[in-house]
């Protein structure tokens, strides 16, 4: 990317790298993602001069094969009404206008952004 001078760089975060909670113990979790949305931010100003944009999607709650039983809980269910101002999870195809939007000559001065694709969680 830095000899063609140009380049889109997307990292998948979470809405957990921008903020905390006390719903389960997750603070390695919460570490890892914080990693990625100051990743974001230090090579979008190390490369920025290459025309390179790097940016993060941070997404919320997701329904995923993997996701889909803890999210269906009383407890998880209760938190999504409660935590969540949209009131429900992502559903799939849910983060592609995001992934579209960076990778697109739409964002060709956005970089070191962190999206939150969260239903709002991350504004309470």
């Amino acid at each position: 990317m830095i000899p063609a001078q140009y380049g889109r760089i997307i990292n998948i975060a979470s809405m957990y790298g921008l903020v905390g909670n006390k719903i389960a113990g997750s603070a390695p979790y919460h570490a890892a993602k914080g990693g990625v949305v100051n990743l974001t931010r230090a090579l979008a100003a190390e490369w920025g001069k290459y025309g390179i944009t790097v940016n993060s999607i941070c997404p919320g709650y997701f329904y995923t094969d993997l996701t889909r039983e803890t999210l269906n809980s009383d407890f998880f269910q209760q938190n999504a009404r409660t935590m969540i101002p949209m009131e429900r999870y992502g559903e799939e195809g849910e983060l592609d206008t995001a992934t579209l939007f960076f990778a697109s000559k739409a964002s060709s001065y956005v970089t070191g952004t962190n999206l939150a694709v969260d239903g709002g969680y991350t504004c309470m």
